[in-house]
């Protein structure tokens, strides 16, 4: 069996406490950095997700295009923003029309709401006067009239 060698560590009181402010340094620069990056940390690990799934793909891409890194990367950054921005640039687009639309009618006063089916009346209510088979009747009065 190998005999284990002694290490012995004659450290003097100086070295010592330089090590201690050297390794106390280090721990509060790595306590700080993770305080500074911790809001960005699951962007960091989503992107390293994205990252290693991506890889295969931008490997036979890079292929197809004479093993160019660098297009290959911008290629795929362009088509990761159409994919992400024409949906949304399109779903915006419909959101402000409705919203055009709904204060054109709102201005015209041409907003109403349609009555409830006869059944409404038959839903339990607490006050039959103020029910919720007389909903419809009160929502069709225009906005902000009282009589």
């Amino acid at each position: 069996m190998p005999k284990i060698p002694e290490v012995s560590l004659n450290l003097d009181p100086k070295q010592v406490t330089d090590l201690l402010i050297r390794i106390s340094v280090v721990a509060l620069v790595l306590y700080f950095s993770l305080k500074v990056f911790s809001p960005f940390l699951s962007l960091v690990i989503w992107g390293l997700i994205l990252a290693i799934a991506l890889f295969p793909i931008h490997q036979k891409m890079a292929r197809v295009l004479g093993n160019r890194q660098g297009r290959t990367s911008t290629a795929m950054v362009l088509l990761g923003f159409i994919l992400l921005g024409l949906p949304f640039f399109l779903l915006t687009k419909s959101f402000v029309i409705e919203l055009n639309e709904l204060r054109d009618d709102f201005k015209e006063n041409r907003l109403s709401v349609p009555p409830p089916k006869e059944s409404v009346s038959e839903w339990p209510a607490r006050d039959r006067r103020k029910g919720l088979h007389t909903l419809g009747k009160r929502l069709r009065k225009p906005a902000g009239f009282h009589g």
